[in-house]
C-alpha cells in the first residue's frame, strides 16, 4: 500500500513568503475586541503577514507590424521587410507557440487539450491541427512507447520523429538548468538553446 504524502526520491516545493509583495493592503481593527472603543489612531503594536500567490489575468498581445511602401523618385515602389517571425498576416508568437507545444511533447496532454487550455486559460484559441508538431535511444524509445499508449498511436514516422527531436532537445535543455517554456520560446525564436563549446 502507497504511504501518504510525497513518493520517495521526489523533489518537494515549499510554499514560501516573498520579502516585498507586488501589492500591499493594510487591514485595520476598527474597535476595541475587549470594551469596543474605536481605535482609529490608537497606536499599532504590531504587524502580522500573510501572502495570497496568485495569477493575474492572461490575455493575448498583439503587435501589429505595419510594412511601409514609399516610392523613390525615380519611380520604384519598396516595402520594408518584415521582421523576423511576423512571415504572415497573422501567426503566433514564440511564446503561444512554445505553450503550445510543451503540454502536447513535455506532459503527453491530446492536441484537443491543448487547444482548449490556450483558449480557456490563456485567451488563445486555436484548433487543435494548428498545434506545432543527444539523450540515449532507450529514454526515447520508452518516450515513443508512452506517447503510442496515451494518444494510441504515431500516426506518421515524420510525427515519431519531430517527437522525439523535440522530447531529446526538452531533456537535454533540462538537464542544463533550462526551464521547457524558455527552450521552446527560444527555439520558436529562431535560436534554440545550444551547449557551450568546450575550449581547448
Amino acid at each position: 500500500m502507497r504511504r501518504p504524502g510525497r513518493p520517495s526520491g521526489q523533489d518537494g516545493v515549499a510554499l514560501e513568503q516573498v520579502a516585498v509583495a507586488d501589492v500591499e493592503v493594510g487591514h485595520e481593527p476598527e474597535v476595541c475586541a475587549c470594551c469596543g472603543a474605536g481605535l482609529a489612531g490608537r497606536p499599532e503594536t504590531g504587524r502580522e503577514r500573510r501572502q495570497v500567490i496568485d495569477l493575474p489575468e492572461i490575455a493575448p498581445k498583439v503587435t501589429e507590424h505595419q510594412l511601409v511602401s514609399r516610392r523613390c523618385g525615380c519611380g520604384h515602389v519598396t516595402k520594408a521587410l518584415a521582421p523576423v517571425g511576423a512571415a504572415a498576416p497573422v501567426q503566433y508568437g514564440p511564446r503561444i507557440s512554445a505553450l503550445a507545444v510543451g503540454p502536447w511533447h513535455g506532459q503527453f496532454l491530446a492536441k484537443a487539450r491543448v487547444a482548449e487550455v490556450m483558449g480557456t486559460v490563456f485567451g488563445a484559441p486555436m484548433a487543435p491541427g494548428t498545434v506545432a508538431s543527444n539523450n540515449t535511444a532507450e529514454r526515447e524509445i520508452r518516450m515513443c512507447r508512452l506517447r503510442i499508449k496515451v494518444s494510441g498511436s504515431m500516426r506518421s514516422m515524420r510525427g515519431a520523429e519531430e517527437f522525439c527531436r523535440i522530447r531529446s532537445y526538452l531533456q537535454t535543455t533540462k538537464k542544463h538548468g533550462t526551464g521547457w517554456l524558455d527552450a521552446l520560446t527560444d527555439a520558436m525564436r529562431g535560436i534554440p538553446w545550444m551547449p557551450e563549446t568546450a575550449t581547448a
